[in-house]
């Protein structure tokens, strides 16, 4: 059973249900369902086929798994936050393309187990970098966003 056919049928059971909450703000699994399938309706829009190239990092000639020492806090994560981004802006600086896939977590442990990595530390992301097919139809889409004023409060600034 595919991970959209289990959302379709906990829609179904549990439409005004939260399916996530965050920082007070809920989404039931009615909205996660129909924005899931608004995405997905606007990457068929553009020729992406069904089950295209996800989960083995687009294509990608390399992957970059980033680790995280369990002993760690996980208020370290920002450190890793900062890493991935150095890391992309130095893969754009040299015209290399990276996109976070964090589908991979669902299973860290096999992957984990695969490379035969210490088990004191913990798959937080990967990151896919490869050269950009800039024709691609993933490329060409953009989902539809709330306004920044919808999902940010500023304190401390004026006007």
């Amino acid at each position: 059973m595919s991970l959209g056919s289990i959302l379709k049928k906990r829609a179904l059971i549990s439409r005004d249900k939260a399916a996530l909450i965050f920082e007070g703000r809920e989404i039931t699994y009615g909205e996660l369902n129909r924005r899931v399938n608004q995405v997905a309706h606007g990457l068929a829009s553009l020729g992406v086929q069904k089950g295209e190239r996800a989960m083995d990092f687009y294509g990608a000639p390399a992957a970059i798994l980033l680790l995280m020492h369990k002993a760690l806090d996980p208020s370290q994560m920002i450190g890793i936050g900062a890493a991935i981004q150095n890391l992309a802006l130095a893969a754009h600086g040299l015209g290399l393309g990276t996109c976070t896939v964090s589908m991979i977590l669902f299973y860290g442990k096999e992957i984990m187990q695969h490379l035969e990595t210490p088990k004191d530390y913990r798959l937080v992301t990967s990151r896919a970098v490869g050269y950009p097919e800039t024709t691609h139809p993933f490329n060409g889409f953009v989902s539809a966003r709330e306004p920044l004023s919808a999902v940010t409060r500023w304190v401390g600034f004026n006007e």
